[in-house]
């Protein structure tokens, strides 16, 4: 009877209709507004209030199956077993740099802001099991970071690096070091999914490269560069407080490191030339080339080839404040002598150099336009989301309007009622079934094919809203970190309101950005030359007795690094202050920047008896090395 009064009655029909629609509307925005909400989480921020971020990033992951390589797997099994020790030698055998735990999903992955500062994203399926298979449920993260020279010494983790027969020290930028359990055993990358590191630093120098210690080859292995990002406190807190909206200009798109490569320049045949090493890092825009020679400048008056045969001790190459120019010093022991030089090519080592530099440029080039792509699509986003808010609003108010006339429509439609009622039955069943075809629960059979029809339509399109919130979700992901940042920054600053009027000192964050393609130590280094003397080292302690050390150690106070050695024969630098450590039956022993200072040694010294210091009491921890050093 009502389905007849349906079809006769034009306004019945258009109220029941509209309750239909209402209804379909209000579960479309319902999900809707769950995605704005977790983008507020991180836009309602206000830059003068310390308040925390809840973040909740639920990702749906798509199950990746591949087959690993063999090799691959052995080299990831063993750099988790115990036997690395003999390789990395921890200093003491009580304590060592202490690794803090971390416990999440590895199906959502997690974002963990550790306590220097640092930022580790783990993405969805980060890690794998030894078969290659995804891993799924929680897992156990280990992680430290070693910054400074004491971190390295009781670490035991090698700092020296060999490049084709050249012997190399690191000086670091900042080391971490990560392993990954379930259940107690081994996990390992997934290199489909791989977890980004950003590392918490001191220094922008671009001159570091980043490593990875593989411990089977017992080596440093060169993993190109990290990105270096700085976040100026004093400039950040001119910015706006407002962040009820993103803005593209809060967008930060990572510079490519500037273009240093000097373009090359043809020998002209009528002055003198040399040819010299350069130190790795020393003058980078010059260290792509290969078959480089020194050109002497015409305006060189002091040039002496007898001095060719000399053997000198050190050579140091710098820029000139002339375009083009650099002064070449060779220097041995006081002696020094520097002249005035261009860098050249001859023959065919000069078109080589050419397009070398022109491929350089190229690949630069390509970089630049790169970042502006990411720039625009960042841009297009913010713009996207903001059209879709205003979108969401109107639709809000269109639904409020519509409510109030089904609101009127129901009490002047008092015997149509029971057919709403039945409408909203109806609605809940399709509902139910929905979901009852979305989990393939076998009791969709129990309905009939007309609601199975009906509820198949709605299927396809909550299949395609879900597709459109995942993509939603991933690309609010990504900018987590930057808010994060700008949040610890906010913080800081505040932190130190009390001391501005006294302060000067301009504080900035410094990142280093990276991915890790396996679980061990990584770090951000600058191989140097081992510059010093070659001394004889005998040890004493205060009482005069012959002592016997196997690993030594000495620490230079302008290099963020330390020297190991394995016998007697030292490398000490001259012209700064050195320090020395090593552990005697498990007993710190030291030789302070103080006790140098009282020492006679000079560049000419063979040998050397250093009276030690031994630390008579049980070392527990590095706060102890520190104490005791005056640190």
């Amino acid at each position: 009877a009502f389905e007849n009064k349906l079809k006769n009655d034009v306004e019945l029909a258009k109220e029941v209709e509209l309750q239909r629609s209402i209804m379909e509307g209000v579960e479309r925005i319902g999900v809707k507004k769950s995605i704005i909400k977790a983008g507020i989480k991180y836009r309602g921020i206000k830059m003068m209030k310390l308040i925390t971020i809840g973040v909740v990033l639920i990702v749906v992951s798509i199950v990746i199956y591949f087959n690993f390589k063999t090799t691959t797997e052995n080299s990831l099994i063993e750099t988790n077993k115990k036997g690395t020790n003999q390789f990395i030698k921890p200093a003491f055998n009580d304590f060592n740099i202490p690794f803090n735990q971390f416990v999440f999903n590895a199906e959502k992955g997690d974002t963990i802001y550790y306590e220097s500062g640092s930022i580790l994203v783990f993405p969805p399926n980060a890690f794998i099991d030894k078969e290659g298979n995804p891993i799924n449920g929680e897992v156990e993260i280990v992680y430290r970071e070693l910054s400074e020279p004491i971190d390295f010494f009781i670490s035991g983790i090698p700092m020296d690096y060999d490049s084709n027969g050249t012997k190399y020290t690191f000086e670091s930028a900042g080391m971490m070091e990560m392993y990954g359990y379930q259940n107690g055993e081994p996990i390992f990358v997934n290199p489909l999914s791989k977890p980004e590191i950003n590392l918490a630093s001191k220094t922008t120098d671009n001159a570091h490269n980043l490593y990875y210690l593989d411990t089977i080859q017992r080596k440093w292995i060169g993993k190109g560069k990290d990105v270096i990002s700085v976040i100026d406190e004093a400039q950040e807190s001119e910015k706006t407080a407002d962040f009820t909206r993103i803005e593209s200009s809060k967008i930060k798109i990572p510079t490519p490191p500037p273009f240093l490569l000097e373009k090359p320049n043809k020998a002209s045949g009528k002055y003198p030339t040399f040819s010299i090493f350069i130190e790795p890092g020393s003058v980078p825009e010059l260290q792509a080339y290969n078959h480089l020679l020194f050109e002497v400048d015409k305006d060189e008056k002091n040039y002496d080839a007898s001095q060719s045969k000399t053997e000198w001790g050190d050579v140091i190459v710098e820029k000139s404040t002339i375009k083009g120019k650099y002064l070449v010093t060779f220097i041995k022991g006081n002696k020094k002598l520097t002249y005035i030089t261009r860098p050249v090519f001859e023959g065919k080592n000069y078109d080589e150099a050419l397009l070398l530099f022109e491929s350089k440029k190229k690949e630069y080039n390509n970089l630049l336009t790169k970042r502006l792509e990411k720039e625009n699509k960042q841009k297009e986003l913010a713009e996207k989301r903001e059209k879709e808010n205003e979108e969401t609003n109107k639709l809000n108010i269109l639904i409020e309007a519509r409510n109030k006339e089904i609101e009127k429509a129901n009490s002047q439609l008092k015997p149509e009622i029971i057919a709403y009622k039945r409408a909203q039955d109806k609605r809940n069943r399709i509902k139910q079934l929905v979901l009852y075809l979305e989990s393939n629960n076998q009791k969709a059979n129990l309905f009939s094919e007309t609601d199975k029809q009906e509820a198949i339509i709605i299927v396809e399109k909550r299949k395609l809203i879900r597709e459109q919130i995942e993509i939603q979700r991933e690309n609010q992901k990504k900018l987590a970190v930057q808010y994060e940042k700008d949040r610890i920054i906010e913080e800081k600053r505040l932190d130190s309101l009390d001391f501005e009027e006294g302060g000067g000192e301009m504080e900035y964050q410094v990142f280093r950005t990276f991915q890790i393609e396996g679980f061990s130590a990584w770090n951000c280094d600058r191989p140097i030359l081992n510059e010093g003397i070659i001394v004889n080292a005998y040890f004493i302690d205060k009482e005069n007795n012959p002592i016997i050390l196997n690993s030594i150690y000495t620490v230079i106070k302008s290099l963020n690094g330390t020297f190991g050695f394995n016998s007697n024969k030292i490398r000490i630098k001259t012209d700064t202050e050195n320090m020395i450590w090593s552990v005697l039956g498990n007993k710190f022993v030291f030789f302070t920047y103080d006790d140098y200072k009282k020492c006679d040694i000079t560049p000419e010294t063979k040998e050397y008896t250093f009276n030690m210091n031994v630390y008579p009491e049980k070392i527990k921890s590095k706060e102890d090395i520190k104490r005791i050093l005056g640190l």
